[in-house]
């Protein structure tokens, strides 16, 4: 996989079939997965996110559902079509949403876990997805490639935001 490069210029870093077990094993725990979910595959093979996607969802037994391009910032219809249980993608879908006022409270039925990595998730984001999904965990997560993915997490729910800058 290649990082991103947001720790200097962007370079190749080979990620073993031990190292993405364990931390599809560990998320699988962390996030009490069942079998038989359906799963996003929002990002692009050579981002590490992918990854998450592709083994959190197949260690789960579970479906892997690929984001057509033309729905990958307005994937309402997509997820409620292909009932999505477990979403991931950058902060910046919500971002759009929100702003084209495309978060409407409940529209997300089926929505078990968001996960939101790779830039800034703004709280008042979260809160409006929130809205929008209340019967879900939503997570931030956080992780250099050269580390297997996240290595961090934390599971926003309001009033436990460390940063409340609504930024």
């Amino acid at each position: 996989l290649y990082t991103s490069g947001s720790t200097g210029l962007p370079k190749g870093v080979k990620i073993n079939k031990l190292n993405i077990f364990s931390f599809a094993q560990a998320i699988k725990k962390i996030w009490k997965l069942e079998t038989n979910l359906k799963f996003s595959q929002f990002f692009e093979l050579s981002f590490d996110p992918s990854m998450a996607d592709i083994f959190i969802c197949f260690l789960s037994g579970g479906e892997l559902c690929i984001v057509p391009k033309n729905e990958l910032f307005y994937p309402i219809d997509f997820i409620n079509r292909e009932k999505i249980d477990v979403w991931a993608s950058v902060p910046s879908v919500g971002l759009i949403l929100n702003k084209s006022e495309k978060l409407e409270k409940d529209i997300f039925p089926n929505l078990k876990i968001l996960c939101f990595c790779g830039e800034p998730f703004p709280q008042n984001i979260a809160n409006s997805i929130l809205k929008s999904a209340p019967s879900a965990e939503i997570w931030n997560c956080y992780g250099p490639t050269e580390a297997t993915i996240y290595v961090s997490g934390f599971r926003y729910t309001p009033g436990n935001y460390e940063y409340s800058n609504n930024n």
